[in-house]
């Protein structure tokens, strides 16, 4: 019998998985999937959607790689001293097992996997007990134990003391050396003697060169210092030994510990390797279904080129048992029936599969199948009898929950006996309630699809004006082998295949495959129907939901714009209320001078009047008017055009500006020229003067009599210190104001610029004499 790991290539699939592995565990269980137990089923799925949220949420998992530590922790349980490598190695999981802590403390759907990782036993006081001895160079620290350092501390002493020696041997013997400098030998430092010479230098020959010109003879006077080095080494190396085995010790007490950290390193490795896979092939878990439904949208087969291979939809009712698939050779059924079986497979083994979201698949105890050639040269069977025997023992073994994929059933004898065959074998595939595709051409298998409500008719659609498979499965359809028309377009001579043409249309089966025909053109044409209808509803649906979804942003933006428009509001009422505070204050102070206090009080009126003039939430119209604050500008609402606003100010000015810029604003007053500040009657009687003469907006031959019957106003009043308001503009006011007073010198004491007054123009002081 066909073993279906091997037929649906199920080693290839699993290298594919094993590639994302970094770990030797995580390959190792990577490499061994297998279907799983029901019970253990969902726990693995459950598992695989955790580490996929957790993978999209925060990215890859913190393990970069971690070796099988099974054999070393046997050694160090059983007493062995382990190498500086292998207790670093253990104190690399030690920590992967607290990051993994930590990223996954950061994923809350990851319930299950923060159990596994709770569960371990913490061993980071034993990766700060190796840390304490190993280097990050994987050297031993001096500190690791008082004697080591005592003995490293009287190296480094005899080492210098050697260096010197060795100086002071080098510059008496320099005449009788090869070379400038002494080297190592056998652990001994030596002398590079020339042979001429080694007699004048005594010490012992430790080496001589492979030309036999030097001899490497180790000086008198090191002998004893490199003798003391030897035995200082050796106790170094007992030392570390002894504190290794200290460490190791330790490491076995915990071995139990460290193994489980080790393996559920690897579980999560391969838990990142099966998510990884998914990402490649945009996979999706699929969910048991209890009813025996099987049902997997756009299903791919994972092992052929993505860019090319088709996706098709598979389903199973659980009204229907046995499914029939039809269509031309080499349209698809082989791979149609392969893709099924592999993702059964697949799905079992709690892996992401190659389709869209929503698959549903039955658990099945067992997947039979007979695809391919069955031929045997070792056991002397035909394909015919290779297939039949192979059918023969899926027909003894399969029960109700089985699934069996047979391809090309029936054929490799005669057709009719072929097709009897294959229709008895449906017969008793349906007997035994198990589920079963099946791939064939006969005619009778298909009208037995027809007559029997629990068989069901599918066919590999072909595309006749291009005479082309397109690999697309379609259920419900028979579907016609079109194998003279095939075989046309291979090249067969043209009176072969018209003389097939004529026998084909003389045959007496022609009406059975007449009415097949014709009813899979009417079933076709009433799915074209019910498609275009289920793709009108579907534009319908999705019309609807846009539309509703752009009413809610709508009323988010309404939301958010009212929002926007009161804090901007509320702040500006907060600025304006500090600005009366601070005018108040001024008001207050005992030092105010006049003039002062009447900027003061204009300033007070001005914020009270925009205070009451400003409304955020009023709609502009044409015909209002608005006031544009970052201009302080008010002008009347002319023209609207969409977001932008037309304006027209009272002196004629036109402004662009947009709505959100604006605020409603009461019709500005006209404004007229007059004396203007706080009205002073010193005298109590004649007419009020101001200390201030406002003559912007005169032309020249207007302002010099304002000014002449202002300052002759004053005088009689016997103001000493008076201000005229021109402004800056072109300076024609100024200049002409200053003319002005140079000319009346008679009562004119003196005049200056007086900087700005409260609005921004240019003002004059002019002193007066006493009349």
């Amino acid at each position: 019998m066909q073993n279906c790991f091997e037929v649906l290539e199920w080693t290839r699939l699993l290298d594919k998985i094993a590639k994302y592995a970094r770990t030797e565990i995580g390959k190792g269980l990577c490499l061994g999937i297998k279907p799983v137990e029901k019970e253990r089923l969902h726990e693995e799925m459950e598992c695989l959607t955790e580490a996929d949220s957790a993978f999209c949420l925060l990215g890859r998992f913190p393990i970069d790689s971690s070796p099988c530590l099974e054999t070393v922790l046997s050694h160090a349980e059983k007493g062995a001293a382990l190498s500086v490598e292998d207790l670093e190695k253990i104190c690399h999981d030690i920590s992967l097992i607290g990051e993994l802590r930590r990223f996954f403390g950061k994923a809350s759907e990851a319930v299950s996997l923060r159990s596994k990782l709770d569960l371990l036993e913490d061993c980071s006081f034993l990766e700060e007990e190796i840390h304490r001895v190993i280097a990050p160079d994987l050297s031993i620290f001096d500190n690791a134990s008082p004697k080591l350092k005592q003995i490293r501390v009287a190296l480094t002493r005899l080492e210098k003391q050697i260096d010197a020696t060795l100086l002071d041997v080098l510059n008496q013997n320099k005449d009788y050396l090869s070379g400038d400098r002494a080297t190592l030998r056998n652990g001994h430092y030596v002398l590079p003697v020339a042979n001429a010479h080694k007699n004048k230098v005594r010490g012992i020959v430790q080496d001589i060169s492979g030309s036999g010109g030097t001899t490497f003879i180790e000086p008198e006077r090191l002998v004893q210092l490199n003798n003391q080095i030897t035995i200082l080494r050796n106790e170094e190396k007992e030392e570390i030994h002894r504190i290794l085995l200290e460490l190791s010790h330790k490491v076995g007490s915990c071995s139990q510990s460290l193994n489980a950290a080790n393996r559920t390193i690897g579980y999560f490795d391969f838990l990142q390797a099966k998510v990884l896979f998914g990402e490649e092939i945009h996979g999706h878990m699929g969910s048991i279904s209890e009813d025996q439904t099987l049902f997997i949208p756009s299903a791919r087969h994972p092992l052929l080129d993505p860019e090319r291979c088709v996706a098709n939809d598979f389903r199973i009712l659980p009204n229907q048992r046995v499914i029939i698939i039809s269509g031309p050779n080499a349209g698809g059924k082989t791979v149609a029936l392969k893709t099924v079986g592999l993702l059964v497979l697949m799905f079992e083994a709690a892996l992401p599969l190659p389709c869209l979201n929503g698959a549903i698949i039955p658990y099945y105890r067992n997947v039979y199948l007979d695809i391919g050639d069955s031929q045997s040269i070792q056991d002397n069977l035909s394909t015919f009898s290779g297939h039949m025997a192979n059918i023969a023992s899926i027909l003894r073994l399969i029960g109700g929950k089985d699934l069996v994929l047979l391809d090309e059933v029936g054929t490799g004898t005669s057709p009719r006996e072929g097709e009897a065959l294959a229709k008895a074998i449906v017969k008793y595939l349906l007997n035994k309630h198990c589920t079963a595709m099946v791939s064939s051409h006969f005619e009778a298998l298909k009208a037995f699809a027809f007559e029997h409500d629990d068989v069901e008719n599918s066919s590999m659609l072909f595309d006749e004006d291009a005479l082309l498979p397109t690999y697309k499965i379609k259920m419900g359809l028979p579907g016609e082998s079109y194998g003279l028309k095939v075989a046309k377009r291979f090249g067969l001579p043209e009176s072969v295949v018209r003389d097939a043409e004529e026998d084909f249309e003389n045959s007496t089966d022609l009406n059975v495959s007449e009415a097949i025909k014709r009813l899979g053109q009417i079933t076709r044409e009433s799915e074209e129907l019910k498609a275009k209808l289920l793709k009108e509803e579907s534009q319908i649906e999705i019309e609807k939901r846009n539309l509703s979804i752009r009413e809610h942003n709508l009323s988010q933006k309404e939301e958010k714009l009212l929002s926007t428009v009161k804090s901007e509001k509320e702040a500006l009422l907060e600025k304006t209320r500090a600005k009366i505070n601070e005018i108040m204050a001024e008001l207050a102070s005992p030092e105010v001078k006049l003039h002062q206090a009447i900027a003061a009080k204009r300033r007070l009126d001005s914020l009270e009047e925009k205070e009451r003039e400003e409304s955020f939430d009023t709609e502009v119209r044409v015909g209002d008017y608005v006031r544009i604050p970052s201009l302080d500008l008010v002008g009347k609402v002319s023209r609207i055009q969409g977001k932008k606003v037309f304006l027209t100010t009272r002196d004629g000015m036109s402004w662009e500006t947009t709505k959100d810029k604006v605020v409603s604003s009461r019709e500005p007053e006209e404004k007229k020229v007059k004396m203007k500040g706080a009205v002073l009657d010193a005298v109590g009687s004649g007419p009020s003067v101001g200390l201030e003469l406002n003559i912007i907006g005169l032309h020249v031959d207007e302002a010099l009599p304002e000014i002449d019957r202002y300052l002759d106003q004053c005088r009689r009043k016997g103001f000493e210190r008076v201000r005229i308001i021109h402004g800056y503009g072109s300076g024609a006011l100024r200049k002409a104001t200053h003319e002005y007073l140079k000319s009346h010198s008679s009562f004119v004491k003196k005049f200056e610029l007086g900087g700005e007054f409260e609005g921004g123009s240019g003002a004059t002081v002019v002193y007066l004499k006493a009349c």
